[in-house]
């Protein structure tokens, strides 16, 4: 099973809600710290999702940021050709950012 970066969740989000929740994704797989691999038994359901994306940031599309994380651990994990795209694209969009704001700063 593949499980998708936490990049492709942040970019998933920021495509679909305008911000990328990394702070609520983070917090969804801090069960990975102490059970690698099978954190997933952990706060990896609808309900779980959305209470920690709900108590974790007070923007009101946080909700939708945690079944958005269920949905693509879900979608790109049964579909390593729906991942694949994703990952690059979200490597792509990632580096674009980091570019971004590095021009910002030479600029000032």
């Amino acid at each position: 099973m593949l499980i998708p970066s936490r990049r492709v969740r942040r970019y998933v989000s920021r495509l679909l809600l305008g911000n990328s929740f990394d702070k609520v994704h983070r917090v969804i797989d801090l069960p990975y710290g102490f059970l690698g691999k099978k954190h997933r038994i952990l706060l990896h359901d609808p309900i779980s999702a959305v209470l920690i994306a709900s108590t974790t940031s007070t923007d009101e599309y946080a909700f939708f940021a945690g079944l958005a994380y269920v949905a693509v651990d879900v979608i790109c994990s049964r579909n390593r050709t729906l991942r694949e795209p994703l990952e690059l694209m979200a490597r792509l969009d990632s580096l674009s950012s980091k570019a971004s704001r590095v021009s910002k700063v030479l600029t000032l």
